[in-house]
């Protein structure tokens, strides 16, 4: 699964990269996330920040849910651009499938808005379905104006 979006978000782009820089607040805009737990970054992670990450999905009566520990790997912002990476990176000493977050952020006039984002999110592993590709799309697509009324309220 590799699916990439694009949005205009009202916000400007610090307070866009402020809040996508922290995993903590995801589930309270997009509903594949149901739940985010900071943890403590482990010795040998690529990154600054760790976070334990509970996804969910739902056809009709049938849920799956999966725990993921994701790790920020890069974070850099700058006047007009903000580049925030974030990988699985699991401390239990075995192979997993990759899961990736990438989020790009672009501003011509970064103090007052409006920021283009970009966002790919990818899964390496073969546990994914169609049917689930339509659910997470659906839920992106209602994410990107919660997401946009999020950051007008900061």
């Amino acid at each position: 699964m590799d699916e990439t979006v694009t949005a205009t978000l009202t916000a400007p782009l610090e307070t866009c990269a402020d809040d996508l820089r922290d995993l903590t607040g995801y589930p309270e805009w997009f509903d594949a996330i149901a739940a985010v737990e900071p943890t403590e970054v482990a010795d040998g992670d690529p990154g600054d920040a760790a976070w334990f990450i509970t996804l969910k999905a739902q056809v009709g009566p049938f849920a799956r849910s999966k725990r993921l520990r994701m790790v920020r790997t890069s974070d850099e912002v700058t006047s007009d651009r903000a580049s925030l990476h974030f990988e699985r990176h699991e401390d239990d000493g075995r192979d997993h499938s990759p899961w990736l977050l990438h989020v790009e952020l672009t501003s011509d006039t970064a103090a007052s808005g409006p920021t283009m984002a970009s966002v790919r999110l990818h899964y390496g592993g073969r546990l994914w379905a169609p049917p689930l590709d339509h659910i997470l799309r659906t839920q992106i697509e209602r994410a990107v104006p919660a997401l946009d009324r999020r950051l007008l309220t900061r």
